[in-house]
């Protein structure tokens, strides 16, 4: 299916998704990605920026590798978000801010109870300016 927002948060660009990444996407904006942003950051989500969700390929793109949850749009790579009163912060250089650090902590930590994997920028070097929230596996989150 193709989403283009998630209510009131925007997206940076619709993107093709499996249903079970569609539901697991818009139950985790409603029921934590917003309210930990007003919580945390003291204004509402208005857009998620991502660098895409369906790609068909090989985990890194490596020819001996297993095909990437990407390849049937079973993951979703997030890089920013869009606050209401302005701010833009994006993962890569967000993380390392003592101001959203916390909360782009908390956002990729609850994402764990809605994707069967979520990884960032402490998982590894590939991750470090984006989320990767995929459908694969249950509760391998870094």
């Amino acid at each position: 299916v193709r989403v283009a927002n998630f209510g009131s948060v925007t997206l940076s660009s619709s993107f093709l998704a499996s249903c079970p990444l569609a539901l697991s996407s818009a139950l985790y904006v409603e029921q934590q990605a917003k309210p930990l942003t007003r919580q945390l950051m003291a204004s509402d989500l208005r857009q998620i920026d991502h660098l895409g969700s369906f790609a068909c390929r090989n985990i890194y793109h490596r020819q001996q590798a297993r095909r990437s949850e990407h390849a049937t749009a079973d993951a979703l790579d997030v890089s920013g978000f869009r606050l209401a009163d302005g701010r833009r912060v994006s993962v890569l250089q967000g993380w390392r801010s003592e101001t959203s650090h916390p909360w782009l902590a908390a956002l990729l930590n609850n994402s764990c109870h809605y994707f069967g994997n979520a990884l960032g920028p402490e998982y590894n070097a590939a991750h470090a300016n984006h989320f990767h929230l995929g459908m694969r596996g249950q509760g391998f989150c870094f």
